[in-house]
């Protein structure tokens, strides 16, 4: 499956993380799924992929860098970069690399849940727990 990793750069730090899980490789898809989590006229970096030329009407400013075969951690993508990492690390730790297809979103919807409230532990339970009791209920089959 592929997936869209969008990080917000709060001065030399990353903010919130957003993962969104593709249902095909279209220019399509990837535009909608970053209209529903951005801002209009945001301005975005991306890798050079030309599948991301699609975002130009989205984004304010469009920076498409190509990322050559010499990785940097203080690159221009390294917020993104360490999100992905820690949701690596994440689904091999707690799920010890179980992850079905199907349920893909529900994970990274729980990893971006705990990513975002990084630095509000005081209100994790409570935020969790009013979470809980406003999202309705779903069927949760065995896998």
């Amino acid at each position: 499956k592929q997936v869209c990793v969008m990080t917000e750069r709060l001065n030399c730090k990353a903010g919130d993380a957003a993962f969104v899980v593709l249902v095909n490789p279209s220019g399509e898809c990837l535009q909608t799924a970053v209209e529903s989590r951005i801002e209009p006229m945001t301005h975005i970096q991306t890798d050079g992929l030309n599948v991301n030329s699609v975002l130009h009407g989205v984004a304010g400013k469009l920076d498409m860098q190509k990322i050559g075969g010499k990785y940097s951690e203080h690159g221009p993508l390294k917020h993104v970069d360490r999100a992905i990492s820690l949701a690596k690390r994440y689904l091999i730790g707690t799920y010890h690399q179980y992850c079905s297809r199907a349920r893909l979103q529900l994970f990274l919807d729980e990893f971006s849940f705990r990513f975002n409230r990084r630095y509000e532990w005081s209100e994790h339970f409570g935020r969790t727990l009013l979470a809980c009791v406003l999202c309705p209920s779903g069927l949760y089959a065995p896998f």
